[in-house]
This record gives C-alpha cells, sequence and structure tokens, in this order.
C-alpha cells in the first residue's frame, strides 16, 4: 500500500508517492489526509506576504534587523564594523545591507505568435493537455477546459511504473512555487522521421519562473517502442509552469530550425574568411585553450585547445557551427590524447580490440577485467562563448592539422504558443 506525501521546505514543496513503512531522516513525511503544505511555525501565506520560516527571528519593525543577533551577543559586546556598543534588549545595526534582488531581462518577442498549435518545417507541436497534481490527486484538463481523464490514467500510471521499478526515494516528484498557480503542462510533438530541422519547445510560462523539464513524468515509452519508420514520430513533453493566482492562461516559446543549404569552406589560417548568409566569419586566433572570466569552460582533452572567429555584417537569424577539415575537406572524426586525428577505420578497429580483449577476460573467469577503453574525443568546435563580434570555441583538436573550417547552419525562428489554460471550465 501506498500513501503520498509532502516534502515541506522552506521555498518549495515536492510532492510525489512513496511507501508508507519507509523511515526518513530528517524530512518528516505526511500522511495524505493530514499533510499541510505550511511548516507548523512561520511559512508562507499562500497568495500574499512571506511570513517568517522556521528557525528565522523576526525582523524589528523599526530597523529592519534581526532580534536573532540580539540573543547570540554578549552583553558589552561590539558590533564588527562599527564598534558602536550593544545595549541588551536593542537591536545591534546591520553592517552589510541585503542586496537588490536582481531583476531578470525580458524575453525578447517572438517572431510569430499562434494559439493552440505550432506547425512549421513538417513539424507540430500541440498541447496535449494541462494538470494539476497535488498530494492525493490529479486532475487534468483539454486545451477547451475540459476533463481529460485518460490523460489522468496515463500521467498516474507512469508515477506507478516508476514508484515500483525504482523504490522508495527513487520515484518521481513534482515540484511546486508556494504562492503561486502550479500546473503542469503536457505538449505533443509530432515530426516526420526524415525531418533535419523542426520545432524545439524551449519555455513555458512567465520567464520569471521558467519551465523546468518532468523527465519522470515519461509517456514516451509505448509510443517509442511502436513507432513505424514509415510514419510520422509522435512524443510527449512534460513541463511545470507556475503562474500567478490571477492568470488564467500561459504560454510557451517554440524555436524552429530549418537547415541552410549553403555549405561554404575557408582555408584555416589567420585573416582567412568566408561570406554565410549576409556575414562574414574571419579566422582571428587559435592556440591553447585559455580560462576567460564569464564564459563556459571545458576541461580535460575537449577543451585543451581554441579557436577563435571573428563576425563581421548584419545581425540575422543564422546560427553557424564550424567543423573542421583536412586539405581535402574530409571531416575529422575523433582525436587521440596528444590532439592528433584518428580515422574512423583505427577509432574502429582499437574498439573491437578492446571488446574481444574484455570477452575473452570474462570467459577465463575474471569478471572485473583490466582493459583501457580507446580514450579518443570527438573532432569539434565546441562554443563556449563570445562577444557581437567573435565567437570563441575549444576542440581536442590540435589546430595544426586543421586545413580546412566547413561552415554550416540553421536558420532559427522563435514562436509563442499561447492559449495555455490554467484552469479547467
Amino acid at each position: 500500500m501506498h500513501k503520498c506525501y509532502a516534502l515541506v521546505l522552506s521555498l518549495a514543496v515536492v510532492v510525489g508517492c512513496a511507501k508508507e513503512e519507509q523511515p526518513t531522516t530528517g524530512t518528516s513525511l505526511l500522511p495524505t489526509k493530514e499533510a499541510n503544505v505550511l511548516p507548523a511555525t512561520g511559512g508562507t501565506k499562500l497568495g500574499g506576504d512571506p511570513a517568517p520560516t522556521t528557525g528565522v527571528a523576526p525582523a524589528n519593525t523599526e530597523t529592519g534587523t534581526s532580534t536573532a543577533a540580539n540573543a547570540r551577543e554578549p552583553k558589552g559586546a561590539t558590533t564588527g564594523s562599527t564598534g558602536t556598543a550593544a545595549t541588551p534588549g536593542q537591536p545591534v545595526a546591520s553592517s552589510s545591507p541585503r542586496p537588490a534582488r536582481p531583476v531578470m531581462p525580458a524575453m525578447p518577442a517572438a517572431d510569430v505568435k499562434v494559439e493552440g498549435v505550432a506547425e512549421d518545417l513538417g513539424s507540430k507541436v500541440e498541447i496535449e493537455g494541462v494538470c494539476k497534481i497535488s498530494e492525493d490527486s490529479i486532475s487534468c484538463w483539454k486545451v477547451d477546459g475540459t476533463s481529460y481523464e485518460d490523460l489522468e490514467k496515463r500521467i498516474r500510471a507512469s508515477f506507478d511504473k516508476q514508484d515500483n521499478n525504482y523504490g522508495y526515494g527513487s520515484g518521481p516528484s513534482v515540484q511546486i512555487r508556494l504562492g503561486k498557480k502550479n500546473r503542469v503542462v503536457v505538449f505533443k510533438t509530432t515530426r516526420p522521421m526524415s525531418s533535419s530541422g523542426g520545432l524545439t519547445l524551449q519555455s513555458v510560462g512567465d520567464d520569471r519562473f521558467g519551465g523546468s523539464s518532468y523527465f519522470s513524468i515519461n509517456l514516451n515509452d509505448e509510443n517509442m517502442r511502436t513507432y513505424d519508420m514509415n510514419k510520422p514520430m509522435v512524443s510527449y513533453e512534460v513541463r511545470s509552469v507556475s503562474a500567478e493566482f490571477n492568470q488564467t492562461t500561459t504560454s510557451a516559446r517554440l524555436m524552429s530550425f530549418e537547415p541552410v543549404r549553403e555549405n561554404p569552406s575557408m582555408d584555416f589560417k589567420i585573416g582567412a574568411s568566408a561570406p554565410f548568409e549576409g556575414r562574414t566569419y574571419t579566422v582571428q586566433s587559435f592556440g591553447p585553450a585559455k580560462k576567460r572570466e564569464g564564459m563556459g569552460y571545458m576541461s580535460g582533452q575537449e577543451g585543451k585547445f581554441e579557436v577563435v572567429i571573428r563576425v563581421s555584417g548584419p545581425q540575422n537569424k543564422i546560427s553557424p557551427s564550424f567543423q573542421p577539415a583536412n586539405s581535402s575537406g574530409e571531416r575529422f572524426a575523433h582525436v587521440d590524447k596528444a590532439g592528433n586525428p584518428v580515422t574512423q577505420e583505427e577509432y574502429q578497429a582499437k574498439v573491437r580490440t578492446y571488446s574481444e580483449n574484455m570477452q575473452k577476460a570474462m570467459r577465463a573467469g575474471n569478471n572485473r577485467p583490466q582493459s583501457d577503453y580507446p580514450q579518443y574525443a570527438q573532432a569539434y568546435l565546441q562554443p563556449i562563448g563570445g562577444t557581437p563580434e567573435t565567437m570563441i570555441f575549444v576542440t581536442a583538436l590540435n589546430p595544426k592539422h586543421i586545413a580546412k573550417l566547413k561552415i554550416t547552419g540553421s536558420r532559427m525562428k522563435s514562436i509563442e504558443l499561447t492559449g495555455i489554460p490554467l484552469d479547467p471550465k
């Protein structure tokens, strides 16, 4: 027998299912009918201003400082920064004002706005349904607000299956924000099996709250096992969304990626350049990778070298990529630890040898054979950052082996999918 529970946190509540008899350490499992989403002391008032949380002293209404410091401050003590004597029973002045909370930049307007269904490049994304999941219930509705019992059953089945497969503590869970309207949105995507582009779901809801993916709610098992290569592929993606209580609908942001047919190449040397979709790309520098503040960084072999490309020309909606190639225009596949290129044939031969040695050792009774897997990295340029005028890449391939860069890219388009109902009819 299972009972549902609530994990009570100061900032969020995670709800899921667990076995009743299992103990836990440091976290209270509240039975479904007795569960309270607020801590016993303090907590956050739903739909209102935050109240003090458990273990935090309330602020003094006149000075804005916490009286908890007074209880810990010995008589006659001075403040750490000003040296002012602390009078017993009086609040100690704060030496470091609370920093202002950063404001998230507004999401730029989408290129296209549609309602209910988005279609582009043969792909289609539609709202399968919206659900409200609590400690002991799941209710779902369709895009028109009517009840959707079949979706409720599918989500329950996903919870039950994973809870049974993984056991206590590893089953699916749902995270919510206190004081917000919390929902789970299910999207259905249909795309041709042969498609190289299409629609991708980026985010759901207000950009202040985002929309986390729920990989634990899997509705794809049966579909993914039985799809026909000659028919469009159907998949489902589950996202969370938090909104204000007075909101009745929300929206999702999608991106459309269309491969560009033009594939130019340029010589790999300082100053060499090539035009691509209205912009010019020039090799600015290359060599050992530098650690740059405020940018991505890849440790190990993949981040051993760097390539910097300078960009000029008007802004466009193209996302370019660069593939290193030899003088014949053939792309590199793998590299060894020293950054030297390894052909696909050499790589496959090494993998076969490794597999054969493993099998021989296991047949001889050695269940833990010591055999080194080929330590090869892929030969590609990984973007880590840049400026409006430069693009910075890291790679495991020593640049001295690169003769050309082949340029490919995708044309991007942002789509806002509106009309996601946050409440049933």
